[in-house]
């Protein structure tokens, strides 16, 4: 649909990586770095596959910020991308307003979790992609060092492994 209006998405998870999101939205485009004030990131999100999922989580506090990644994208392949992110199931919609360094802000929309468990790590594979599309988009060092120092677990699920891995080959 070549005059599909454009829409503003904020990853701050898997989909940071521009790889991950491209292969389930093609119209994607990286605009930059961004964050979320009164917000913090957290493995909090329990997934289907029973493993921790990234969430915005909101703390009130003014000195949190949740950085992640501004993407454009066409606004017929949102149903993609809410599909994937299991829509109304594991996660819901939240409109806002994200900024970048310079102080411009852009609305835009987010998913946040529905279905919280605090105990459970994220799969190696998935690890691997945030951590990978923070570094990628060059989110600050402290977002990165947070990130890596989480911990994850190997997924008992070979081939989904090496099927989320294969889009970096």
């Amino acid at each position: 649909m070549p005059n599909a209006p454009t829409i503003y998405y904020f990853a701050y998870g898997s989909n940071m990586s521009s790889a991950r999101l491209q292969a389930r939205v093609p119209s994607a485009k990286r605009i930059g770095v961004y964050a979320l004030n009164g917000y913090v990131l957290d493995f909090s999100m329990h997934g289907f596959d029973d493993s921790a999922k990234c969430n915005g989580r909101k703390t009130n506090n003014h000195e949190d910020d949740l950085f992640g990644v501004l993407f454009s994208m066409n606004a017929n392949e949102r149903h993609i991308l809410d599909f994937n992110e299991q829509l109304g199931e594991g996660y819901e919609i939240i409109n806002t307003a994200v900024t970048n360094n310079s102080g411009e802000s852009q609305p835009c929309f987010l998913y946040t979790a529905l279905r919280l468990q605090e105990h459970l790590l994220p799969f190696s594979w998935y690890h691997h992609h945030v951590l990978f599309g923070a570094q990628e988009a060059g989110l600050p060092t402290n977002a990165i060092q947070s990130i890596s120092r989480m911990r994850s677990t190997p997924d008992k699920d070979t081939k989904r492994h090496q099927e989320q891995m294969a889009i970096y080959n």
